[in-house]
């Protein structure tokens, strides 16, 4: 990466115009997102004011977008969504309909971070009025982000159905990073309804296609949380460590405040609360800083199971409650459903029935509502249909590639045919201006005769067909690959000629066509066919060329 920004360095400070040096800029502060957010913030405005400056609308749109991620990544969140509405009427003037989907998941991604996941739905319903008119890659961020807020809220049946739309886009022409969004998506959906072991198939799919550094960390913490729901906190915790070195080296700090908060609970499970707490206190101090709601609520509930277990009720109680505040502040009925349920048990120890009564009511109605066992079934089984759906049509698509490689191999070997008839038509053509010759040469004077002689001498050598069989062989190999070099490895005793013939008989010729082209005789090439089917041990009832054509690995020609 260092030496990419060198490069980009040097670009810029090489641009002769002010749109090259803006064209520069940009590829700079690509480049730097990732590396130095600090400096990218500098970098951006220096950008918008260049766009200002040329009125350049697409530039100017660029500009914004990259100044509104900068500050969205540094966590000033009202500036950041500022910026990406401006880019996104900016894009919706141009008409860039896939410019103003991308703009959507942004700020999308804000409410998300916020966990405002109903404010993020209705960000994302913007694109509902043109989504037929943008690519297969921003529909399926567009259905995969709708599908994780959907799963967030708890509300499986929508999820499930934006996945297959995002799952569906994927398959339709989009990018690497967009199918991998795709399938840790549905990979989320798995995982909130309990089958782990396909959520873990799909998050490793998903991780195979990875390019994107923050992608990456993103498919950590959701392996580490299917490690975690299997009880492998050992595996859990490592992929978790894994995402805060990537996360504090790229300067993410709400990712590595979730991945601390996540390693803790993992580490709380274990029994290593001194572990557990260091790491609570360390996402907590992240997420009040960056105003993160969902890692503040996460972190508490952590907080307070490690002060129940120490029998702190009052502290456990205070905890829950904060964290019940803001779960329900942002519509996290699942999250929620557990929180009534540790408030019972803690109440319940204060000796406080009326009011674990009253949570243990909460529980039981949401627990109902989210966990409907014949909705999960119902689910699982949609699921299950859509897996099978997807290796048909992968079937299917082997199947046309299949025939695809038969038809061009039929029209390869059909070209290479005609090539062999049009050798045949010159040699007799050359054969009967050889006899013409001949003739004449006998009727003319000794002047003449001569030059006729030359000529016949010239003609003969064509006849003679090494260069043309050379050119054609090159051809034939090119077709059929090492046909001749498997066929005369197998059989050592077979000759120059037989081989000829063998090639001949692979490209479809008959026996008066193969004898047209070796210039000889009927009889001499039925001679060599019984002489190559000797020489191959072959029954009478065995076909010549469907052997020949099983030997080299290929399909049996029509006769």
């Amino acid at each position: 990466m260092t030496d990419r920004i060198e490069q980009l360095e040097r670009t810029l400070a090489d641009a002769a115009s002010d749109t090259a040096r803006a064209e520069a800029m940009y590829n700079l502060a690509v480049a730097l997102r990732y590396v130095d957010l600090g400096r990218l913030s500098a970098l951006t405005r220096e950008l918008l004011d260049l766009a200002r400056a040329i009125g350049d609308p697409e530039l100017l749109a660029r500009a914004y977008m990259l100044r509104g991620l900068c500050t969205r990544d540094l966590t000033v969140d009202d500036y950041g969504m500022a910026d990406l509405q401006r880019a996104y009427d900016l894009r919706r003037s141009l008409e860039d309909f896939d410019g103003c989907a991308i703009m959507v998941v942004h700020m999308s991604r804000i409410h998300d971070r916020r966990g405002n996941y109903r404010e993020a739905l209705a960000m994302l319903a913007r694109c509902n009025e043109y989504i037929g008119r943008i690519g297969p890659g921003r529909r399926t961020q567009l259905y995969a982000r709708t599908a994780a807020n959907y799963t967030q809220l708890g509300d499986f049946g929508n999820a499930h159905i934006h996945v297959l739309k995002a799952l569906d886009a994927a398959h339709n022409g989009a990018e690497s990073a967009d199918r991998v969004n795709a399938f840790a998506v549905a990979g989320g959906l798995y995982y909130n309804l309990g089958m782990f072991t396909k959520a873990r198939e799909l998050m490793l799919r998903a991780m195979d296609l990875v390019v994107d550094d923050t992608d990456r960390t993103s498919l950590l913490n959701n392996l580490a949380a299917i490690a975690g729901a299997h009880e492998d906190y050992g595996e859990a915790i490592r992929y978790f460590t894994e995402s805060v070195k990537a996360s504090t080296a790229a300067g993410r700090k709400y990712m590595a405040g979730f991945a601390l908060g996540n390693r803790a609970e993992m580490y709380r499970r274990m029994g290593r609360k001194r572990e557990a707490m260091r790491d609570a206190r360390a996402a907590l101090a992240i997420a009040e800083k960056i105003g993160d709601r969902n890692i503040i609520a996460h972190v508490c509930v952590t907080l307070g199971r490690l002060a129940a277990e120490e029998n702190d009720v009052q502290t456990g109680i205070a905890h829950l409650k904060r964290a019940r505040d803001l779960l329900q502040a942002m519509g996290q009925r699942k999250a929620l459903t557990s929180i009534h349920k540790l408030l019972a048990g803690l109440y319940r120890s204060a000796g406080k029935p009326k009011e674990a009564l009253e949570h243990l009511e909460c529980f039981a109605a949401m627990h109902d509502e989210v966990f409907d066992p014949k909705k999960l079934e119902a689910m699982a089984d949609v699921l299950d249909r859509l897996e099978l759906e997807r290796a048909t049509q992968e079937r299917e698509i082997l199947r046309l590639k299949a025939e695809q490689l038969e038809r061009e191999m039929e029209h390869r070997n059909a070209r290479l045919t005609a090539l062999a008839l049009h050798l045949v038509e010159k040699r007799e053509f050359l054969h009967q201006i050889d006899s013409r010759l001949r003739a004449v040469a006998t009727t003319t004077d000794n002047r003449l005769r001569d030059e006729l002689a030359a000529l016949t001498r010239e003609v003969r050598q064509n006849l003679s067909g090494e260069e043309e069989w050379d050119a054609f062989e090159d051809q034939f190999t090119r077709v059929h690959g090492a046909f001749l070099e498997i066929i005369s490895t197998r059989y050592p005793t077979l000759t120059a000629t037989e081989l000829k013939v063998c090639a001949l008989m692979r490209i479809n010729l008959d026996t008066k066509e193969i004898a047209r082209m070796l210039s000889t005789s009927l009889r001499t090439v039925q001679n060599h066919r019984y002489n190559i089917r000797k020489k191959l041990g072959l029954e009478d009832r065995v076909s010549l060329g469907a052997h020949l054509a099983v030997v080299a690995g290929g399909p049996a020609p029509d006769a």
